[in-house]
């Protein structure tokens, strides 16, 4: 199992837009362990680091939504110093998530 030590918490938010968390410093990086997220629309829903690239993807149909958690130890990880982006593709979207940063 592989032991991540974690430096601060990504605080969990909502949005209606995409959802972005700052670069977090050289040698740092975000760490995503929960995703909620729905649309009015068919849609992808994504997660980025950097923007445009994709290290998470999931399809939606329209009026629905997806929830998804991973562990601690194995999280959705961004790259090195890189803001971190979820995104929903198309329609009136809300999305929320957490996780942590890295030391």
């Amino acid at each position: 199992m592989n032991h991540i030590q974690k430096s601060s918490k990504l605080q969990s938010v909502a949005t209606t837009s995409p959802l972005t968390f700052a670069a977090p410093g050289q040698g740092k990086y975000n760490c995503i362990t929960s995703i909620a997220a729905d649309s009015d629309a068919a849609a992808d829903v994504t997660i980025e680091s950097p923007a445009d690239t994709v290290i998470f993807r999931a399809k939606i149909q329209a009026n629905t939504g997806i929830e998804k958690e991973w562990n601690d130890s194995d999280p959705i990880r961004g790259a090195d110093n890189q803001a971190l982006l979820v995104k929903v593709s198309a329609g009136t979207v809300n999305i929320s998530a957490g996780g942590f940063v890295t030391p």
